[in-house]
């Protein structure tokens, strides 16, 4: 891919309540799709987000520390997967609450 790869940072890690996940991207131009999904370790999905109309550079992303139904993620270490057209970035979140 020409222009290097992206980057994903996760602050604060560990994350309590919430995280949130700062992208810099490789993106010429706007991404018209990003999807942050998360995994446990098993590489169970348990939660996902989808962001359209995202512009390339660091973007910010809120990631709620909850499954898909709403109930908290337990304590763990869990990947943070990111997809784009272009890349896929991957980290790891611990949670302790």
């Amino acid at each position: 891919m020409p222009g290097g790869k992206g980057s994903i940072v996760i602050y604060p890690n560990p994350a309590q309540s919430s995280a949130l996940v700062t992208l810099q991207l490789t993106l010429p131009a706007p991404a018209e799709q990003i999807q942050v999904l998360l995994y446990t370790l098993s590489f169970r999905q348990v939660n996902e987000i989808s962001l359209f109309n995202i512009p390339g550079g660091d973007t910010d992303i809120s990631l709620p520390l909850f499954d898909r139904q709403g109930h908290p993620l337990a304590n763990g270490i869990y990947y943070v997967v990111v997809r784009t057209s272009r890349e896929r970035l991957i980290s790891k979140l611990m949670i302790l609450r």
